[in-house]
């Protein structure tokens, strides 16, 4: 999922666009763009051209406390074009940053510090963010295969004891006894006399009247 970057004020863009990027990729968020806003009229005209593009908005910088601090001016814009706007903050050690949502959209207002830009985004932007929009780390999506494949395995092995317990058994196979091979013998034996002996009768029957 991409995200539009808004820098509002900030003069540290290149250290926010790192801390940013190594917090946020991991749940598969990444940056499409960035722009920049030097005052309220130009924050609020960038703002609404984002707005009809994107579900996710960072704002960096003008976190003031001020009339024209960036989670005010947010805000205002917000609930002139929708009165379903929720404002969340989330403090880090010494700032605050501010996830402002109207519906599915988020917009989220960090400070132009990375130190604690990066507090304040695993103090629970990041979880609030996998929740919204069912983002999933690397670490968790493994996890989750290794449940199927083990939850997998078990049926399988479940099938397979079914299988084994509802196979029909095996013919049993009889060893033949001391007794049956000496009567095979014998019979064999006999046999080979009978046959023996119907050659030498029939030796008799037809060659000896000619030598006679």
């Amino acid at each position: 999922m991409d995200y539009e970057l808004i820098y509002y004020t900030s003069s540290r863009t290149a250290e926010m666009e790192r801390v940013l990027e190594k917090a946020l990729s991991p749940i598969g968020l990444s940056q499409s763009m960035g722009t920049a806003a030097t005052d309220k009229s130009e924050l609020a005209d960038v703002l609404s051209k984002s707005l009809k593009k994107s579900l996710l908005i960072f704002v960096i910088g003008g976190l003031n406390d001020g009339y024209d601090s960036t989670d005010k001016v947010l805000s205002k814009i917000l609930v002139s074009n929708d009165e379903n706007v929720s404002i969340k903050r989330i403090d880090g050690e010494k700032t605050s940053g501010y996830i402002i949502r109207s519906n599915e959209q988020i917009i989220v207002a960090l400070p132009d510090d990375p130190e604690e830009t990066d507090i304040i985004l695993h103090g629970g932007i990041i979880s609030e963010l996998s929740e919204t929009y069912s983002l999933t780390t690397e670490e968790e999506k493994a996890e989750d295969i290794g449940d199927v494949i083990t939850k997998l395995d078990k049926e399988l092995s479940q099938t397979d004891r079914v299988r084994l317990v509802s196979a029909p058994p095996k013919p049993r196979l009889y060893k033949r006894s001391r007794r049956a091979k000496i009567i095979i013998g014998i019979l064999l034996t006999v046999g080979i006399s009978a046959a023996i002996a119907a050659g030498i009768l029939t030796l008799i029957y037809y060659i000896l009247p000619y030598t006679s």
